[in-house]
């Protein structure tokens, strides 16, 4: 036989009792341990592995050790599942057996205990359910308008573009009317209006530019003429780079 247990299950099933009296929550070993260390007799000292320790049997048929749960942590597993601590609905029997007979042969209290623990959890899962969908509802909502919201931006966004178009004609206009003025004033200078020619303007201008024109035509020879020698006529001869350079020079000046 296994080792003597120095708190008797009967005793310590007998606390349980009493503990789920006063305790309507979670049943947890160590706080179940104090509270019968200090209000039990017989269980001073008591601590929470005497609940939850499986007993050590010898199987009679066998002579080999089991380990077998005792009355009080089956009573511990019992009050939490109809408490609906952590409890889901795979976890009943009534609900997940593959043999219906394996539920008949149960006793009757069995029986009643496992529609009481289907019916609470169908009602905490109806809660759930209307939870979600109330959740689900208030997403829908806020997803609608986040919608509104972007069919708005997108609607600014082809009022921007048509706008911006706009004022891109409008550039293009204002930057041709001043290319256009810019040559009206050119051809003023000339003598030239939209509306006719002031000959007298006109002639004027050509003048000045033929006199322009016989300027540089002087300025060119008057450098091609000044000589300095023949070595230097020799020298200018060779590099015509260099005349064309004093005569643009002196072009320059005259202009």
């Amino acid at each position: 036989m296994g080792r003597r247990p120095k708190y008797s299950d009967e005793r310590l099933t007998e606390a349980v009792h009493q503990y789920q009296k006063v305790h309507k929550g979670k049943i947890e070993a160590s706080e179940l341990a104090r509270w019968a260390s200090d209000n039990c007799d017989g269980l001073e000292g008591v601590r929470y592995y005497d609940f939850t320790r499986p007993l050590i049997v010898v199987d009679a048929k066998t002579g080999k050790k089991q380990n077998k749960k005792k009355q009080c942590t089956i009573l511990i597993e019992m009050l939490n599942n109809q408490r609906g601590i952590g409890r889901r609905p795979e976890w009943n029997d009534l609900l997940c057996a593959a043999d219906i007979n394996s539920i008949l042969n149960r006793t009757k209290a069995d029986q009643r205990q496992l529609i009481l623990d289907a019916r609470e959890q169908h009602a905490k899962l109806k809660k759930t359910v209307a939870r979600l969908q109330e959740s689900n509802r208030v997403l829908q909502e806020e997803n609608q308008s986040l919608l509104d919201k972007i069919e708005s931006l997108n609607e600014s966004f082809l009022e921007c573009e048509k706008t911006q178009q706009k004022l891109s004609k409008q550039i293009k206009v204002i930057l041709k009317s001043a290319e256009h003025e810019a040559q009206k004033e050119a051809l003023a200078k000339q003598g030239i209006f939209e509306d006719g020619v002031d000959l007298s303007m006109y002639i004027k201008a050509k003048t000045t530019t033929i006199e322009r024109a016989l300027e540089v035509k002087n300025a060119i020879m008057n450098q091609l003429n000044n000589k300095q020698g023949e070595k230097d006529i020799k020298a200018e001869a060779e590099n015509p780079k260099d005349i064309i350079m004093n005569g643009l020079a002196n072009i320059d000046e005259h202009c």
